[in-house]
């Protein structure tokens, strides 16, 4: 396990401390995100935009992020 950790990190460019807090923004982004969505499915005049929103602002960090021509895959 530990063996796959330190291979993660090191295909990612990261510390764990930096893996940590992305990983954890990305998180939060997914989980707030969703909560949007669920409400704006019951309520269909509430968070109209917020969903589409969080999912681009997502989408945005990880391309950023893997920037990199050295990562290879879509990972977080």
């Amino acid at each position: 396990m530990l063996k796959k950790c330190t291979s993660h990190l090191n295909e990612v460019h990261e510390t764990y401390g930096e893996h940590l807090c992305f990983a954890m923004e990305i998180s939060w982004l997914m989980l707030s995100g969703a909560v949007m969505i669920f409400l704006h499915a019951l309520i269909p005049g509430i968070f109209i935009r917020n969903g589409s929103q969080r999912i681009n602002l997502m989408a945005q960090k990880i391309r950023t992020r893997q920037n990199d021509p050295t990562i290879q895959d879509f990972v977080i």
